[in-house]
């Protein structure tokens, strides 16, 4: 829980150099003045960073077309004893204007916090080559890390992809074209390979015939690709790279401002959902007020850089930091007879209750209709009231407190003898309490379901619709539930033909709910779901989270953020 204005938050200056020219050249549609517009470029010779990291600018990391490439380069004063993962940084500007500054303060911290080895690209922009130059010159850095791993004391394996607008597209280009020889280029170091094992991506491109249809970067786009979508269909399809995911597309996390005139971020949902649906990992944060480049400008840099760190401690294992003993407290987990509470401890207003309601979804997790949470699962808690974990057979599930709620991390095994489908699926209930089981907060009783929202087409949306109880599932996931319900028994347990179906989209793992006085939020994100439903008599807020698919024997870790 939180204040009302972060949580919705949740769930100009531009240095052009030669590109301005080109600019001018270009078909100026009203989402390329809208990139001139945001984009934000800062003196590169004067990076802001903090006072115990060491940078060097114009770097040379190869040589193309009789020209140096470099970049620019930070790391700690003193080299961390062990070896340390590296980033590389991929600027914006519609792939025809910018420079490596937009992320030297991205770089700086990360160096700063972690030891990373971090480097921000300056690859040939359109008005120079046109594509591939730029993935090229990418995926020449990428191998010039690696060559660099002894020297500078890399981890080799651990090597992450990040960037924003045309360098969010250049990035997930990279994450989508491992192998490729013609992506690869002559630039250097060939010798070694430029794949990445992870991805960051800031309000990017993955979909080119989204951008036509929508008359979107027109000019920009031609002068990138080298021709009209009628001329050259094939290269506007190849750099589509949402429709090139595969399960073996490293994990990803995605930002993308709601209000971002240039590219929608249903670009960045449809990435999301496509990755989670072949298996593969994907998080994303969408920001509800937003527009573009969002992420250069304070405060939403901060909260953004902490997102993205977030993302990259998780799934690089990275040591916490020591922090100064901060202000905030954090909330407090305990438990009770078929789950976690979290509450604040200062504040007695601010609780709620967190249990899991269905386990047998689909009938595909384990035979049988649902439990009611009756699974005799044991929860301990830290004496401190920090940190919960509950383990079982094929489940397990740790919690730790933050100052605003909790973060979850659930690994599910698949230990029932059969494999399970894409649509198997658990679902925790988010409440407020109930009065013979657990104490209830009335701040957050929601009958009516008149002040509980789930991210919807055009934001945050009512969840209440025509009819009770209505349910609004990922349509991405609708026809494989569909095929499921005509293959079995009508007495099976199936949501959709329990309650009525929404023919509104949820967007994405998300649901908030105001308190009644309109000072307080609770809500729950998971990064793989199927649908969101408001529940009674409980007042719960019921997230589906999709657990398949996953082979006998395989293991799925989810997060999950309260």
């Amino acid at each position: 829980m939180k204040n009302r204005k972060a949580a919705f938050i949740l769930l100009v200056s531009i240095v052009f150099s030669t590109s301005t020219v080109l600019a001018q050249e270009v078909k100026q549609d009203v989402a390329f003045l809208e990139s001139l517009r945001t984009e934000v470029h800062p003196d590169r010779d004067k990076p802001e960073v903090p006072d115990d990291i060491t940078f060097k600018l114009n770097v040379i990391y190869g040589s193309a077309d009789g020209r140096d490439l470099t970049a620019d380069i930070f790391t700690p004063v003193k080299t961390p004893e062990n070896p340390r993962p590296a980033i590389v940084f991929l600027h914006g500007g519609s792939w025809m204007f910018g420079d490596p500054s937009q992320f030297h303060y991205h770089a700086g911290y990360l160096a700063s916090r972690y030891g990373f080895f971090a480097m921000s690209v300056d690859y040939r922009l359109s008005g120079e080559a046109q594509f591939p130059a730029a993935l090229q010159d990418a995926k020449c850095a990428v191998r010039w890390v690696r060559s660099k791993a002894e020297e500078y004391n890399i981890d080799p394996e651990r090597i992450v992809i990040a960037g924003g607008s045309a360098g969010g597209h250049l990035s997930s280009m990279m994450l989508t074209t491992a192998g490729i020889p013609e992506y690869e280029g002559s630039s250097g170091q060939s010798e070694y390979s430029s794949h990445v094992n992870l991805g960051v991506l800031f309000n990017g491109e993955f979909d080119m015939w989204d951008l036509v249809e929508k008359g979107s970067l027109i000019g920009a786009m031609e002068q990138f690709m080298g021709g009209k979508p009628d001329e050259i269909p094939g290269v506007y399809s190849d750099l589509s790279s949402v429709h090139r995911i595969h399960q073996y597309v490293p994990p990803v996390l995605l930002l993308h401002g709601m209000v971002d005139n240039c590219v929608s971020h249903d670009q960045s949902i449809a990435f999301y959902n496509r990755l989670n649906a072949v298996g593969g990992h994907a998080e994303i944060a969408l920001y509800n007020d937003n527009p573009r480049a969002w992420f250069n400008r304070e405060p939403d840099r901060t909260i953004t850089v902490e997102r993205m760190e977030r993302f990259l401690v998780e799934q690089l294992h990275l040591p916490p930091v020591e922090e100064e003993q901060s202000e905030k407290e954090l909330m407090k987990l305990s438990s009770w007879d078929r789950g976690i509470s979290i509450h604040s401890p200062t504040d007695e207003t601010s609780f709620a209750h967190l249990w899991f309601y269905e386990w047998h979804l689909f009938d595909a997790v384990l035979e049988g209709e649902h439990t009611h949470g009756s699974h005799d699962w044991e929860w301990t808690v830290s004496p401190d009231g920090a940190k919960a974990e509950m383990n079982a057979e094929w489940l397990s599930m740790t919690m730790n407190a933050t100052d605003n709620g909790a973060d979850v991390l659930l690994k599910i095994t698949n230990a029932s003898g059969h494999d399970w489908p894409e649509i198997a699926a658990i679902i925790p209930c988010f409440n407020p309490g109930h009065e013979d089981v657990v104490k209830v907060n009335p701040l957050f009783l929601d009958e009516e379901h008149d002040d509980t929202y789930f991210l919807g087409e055009s934001g945050l949306e009512l969840i209440k619709g025509e009819a009770p109880r209505e349910i609004h599932f990922n349509q991405d996931m609708l026809p494989a539930i569909m095929d499921w319900e005509k293959e079995s028994d009508e007495d099976d347990f199936v949501f959709s033909f329990k309650w009525p179906t929404s023919e509104r989209n949820a967007e994405a793992g998300l649901l908030i709910r105001e308190s009644d006085d309109k000072k307080l939020v609770m809500g729950i994100a998971w990064d793989s779901y199927i649908s969101v439903q408001g529940h009674n008599p409980w007042h719960c807020m019921h997230l589906s989270v999709r657990v398949g698919p996953l082979m006998q024997g395989e293991t799925k870790t989810i997060h999950g953020k309260i």
